[in-house]
């Protein structure tokens, strides 16, 4: 089975999202997700899957996985959830304020109005105390991930168009009889369908 094939497969098992309408502390929100056989979020597995967040959460926060997190300030975020640098043109959805802290993360879908209003869809903290009552819990089930690649390449998420780009210069090269199969063999299989 090629990778892709296998990253695909990932994907339709992917776990999905579990949004319990119960409030709770830190502490709390914790217990209420492993007594339901769930766990928490990391924030790269809550950002990479924003659309479904963003649908299920506008409004709301809610405690993740983990404590303390450096570098405060406004970032996007990449398919896999990791923070990077602003480039300047993200939509409102790719932006995120993240203040640094020692405490557990929590993680704040904004709503549409108040997106607009301050440029971006989500804060991101670690500065709150873990008394806060969050409006919902939010988890995985335990042993599942939150979301799975789609195109994956030595252990590498390759955005779509690009992965297909180097598929068709990989046929094309087959094809043509330019360079010896044996050469290509490695290739062949990471772009095979």
């Amino acid at each position: 089975m090629s990778l892709r094939a296998k990253a695909q497969q990932q994907v339709e098992s992917a776990a999905t999202i579990k949004v319990l309408e119960q409030r709770g502390n830190h502490a709390q929100s914790m217990d209420i997700l492993a007594k339901n056989g769930l766990r928490p979020l990391t924030y790269q597995e809550a950002l990479s899957r924003s659309s479904e967040l963003i649908e299920k959460l506008k409004g709301k926060w809610f405690y993740l996985d983990g404590k303390g997190i450096a570098g405060s300030g406004i970032y996007t975020f990449n398919e896999n959830g990791a923070l990077v640098a602003p480039k300047g043109n993200e939509a409102l959805d790719q932006k995120v304020r993240v203040w640094s802290g020692s405490n557990p993360l929590s993680l704040f879908v904004n709503s549409d109005n108040v997106a607009r209003y301050l440029g971006r869809r989500f804060y991101l903290g670690g500065g709150d105390l873990p008394y806060g009552v969050a409006p919902v819990v939010v988890g995985v089930e335990v042993g599942r991930k939150a979301a799975a690649p789609k195109n994956v390449v030595h252990g590498v998420v390759v955005p779509e168009e690009k992965f297909n780009a180097a598929q068709a210069t990989v046929r094309t090269l087959v094809a043509s009889g330019v360079v010896d199969q044996e050469i290509l063999k490695p290739l062949i299989e990471v772009f095979r369908d």
